[in-house]
């Protein structure tokens, strides 16, 4: 148990080392939609951190009476508060209208720390399923998903309140609480991680932010089609991941600090990365720029978790802006 905690803490790690490069290449390249690494790391690095969230939200003893409240506190109250900070950076700006920026937040999570937001809304759809039936409450959070998948894209209804992102990202968050459960059976499946490797580069190659995707002569517009293909990368991705990180049984003390504070780092690195990215104009040759990025990057990782240091030392502002609840852990 020891060591698969510690895969798990390793793995949230890598994940967040992706999101923040994958910052830094849309900060710092041009056409960044036609950029290979940005592509492959987009593929699968949301998957991933969502999949891992139902992973661990697996229990062999159930959900606790608590549950929601627990999440709501460390999803949700964390988002709000770090959505007045965005606000308050943006009141920076000339053109800064506090009424409409709130809206914009409010309605379009994406706009934040969307993750979270979607996220708590995954975590309550599972206390439901689970208070209504705890023997078919995985069977009842599948039914679920095919309603609200075909609704929501046959409505023509646009990405409010992350409806679309969550209806893409939540068959990982269900295929992560599964593998959990029948933890057996996905260590077989991952064992052959690197069969699938060559495929994951492959694939990635295609892979575009828009719902189409871009493979010549070939139609893959329809919706049910992109769909399927971008959620195979994702599944593919997530088992390359673990399947690589279960090679290892040891891991670097920082590695895993890291990986246990990815929350900070998620909701500061934008702060951090507008305030040490300018650096990376001055270099033009492509090697050198792209382990500058690197070097950034783990810059970055640096300032948001020293940052979060300070934040902790304050049992408000940890509840606030980490949703950590000191009273809880008493």
């Amino acid at each position: 148990m020891k060591d698969r905690i510690q895969s798990l803490d390793a793995i949230k790690a890598f994940a967040i080392f992706l999101v923040v490069f994958g910052h830094m290449l849309q900060k710092c390249v041009g056409d960044v939609d036609d950029n290979y690494l940005f592509k492959l790391i987009y593929s699968f690095h949301m998957p991933l951190f969502i999949f891992i969230s139902g992973f661990v939200s697996y229990r062999k003893d159930g959900l606790k009476d608590k549950y929601l409240i627990n999440k709501f506190i460390g999803l949700l109250i964390p988002y709000f508060s770090w959505i007045l900070v965005l606000i308050f950076i943006s009141s920076f700006n000339n053109t800064f209208d506090f009424k409409d920026k709130l809206i914009q937040y409010l309605l379009y999570p994406d706009n934040g720390l969307w993750f979270l937001w979607v996220l708590f809304w995954m975590q309550s759809v599972l206390y439901i399923c689970f208070l209504v039936s705890k023997k078919y409450h995985i069977l009842l959070l599948g039914l679920f998903f095919i309603i609200y998948f075909f609704v929501v894209f046959f409505s023509g209804i646009d990405n409010i309140f992350c409806v679309k992102t969550f209806a893409f990202l939540f068959p990982f968050f269900i295929l992560g609480y599964i593998s959990n459960k029948h933890i057996i059976i996905f260590k077989r499946v991952i064992f052959k991680w690197w069969l699938l490797l060559p495929l994951l580069l492959i694939m990635a190659y295609f892979w575009h932010r828009t719902e189409k995707i871009n493979i010549p002569n070939i139609p893959l517009n329809p919706v049910l089609i992109t769909y399927l293909y971008k959620s195979i990368i994702g599944v593919i991705g997530v088992i390359v991941v673990f399947g690589l990180f279960s090679i290892f049984k040891n891991f670097n003390k920082i590695v895993l600090m890291i990986g246990k504070n990815t929350l900070p780092i998620y909701a500061m690195n934008f702060i951090f990365i507008n305030w040490i990215g300018f650096v990376l104009i001055f270099f033009q040759n492509i090697i050198l720029f792209y382990f500058v990025m690197l070097i950034v990057t783990l810059l970055v990782i640096a300032c948001s978790l020293t940052f979060d240091f300070y934040l902790k030392k304050s049992k408000i502002l940890s509840l606030l802006f980490l949703g950590i609840n000191f009273k809880q852990k008493q």
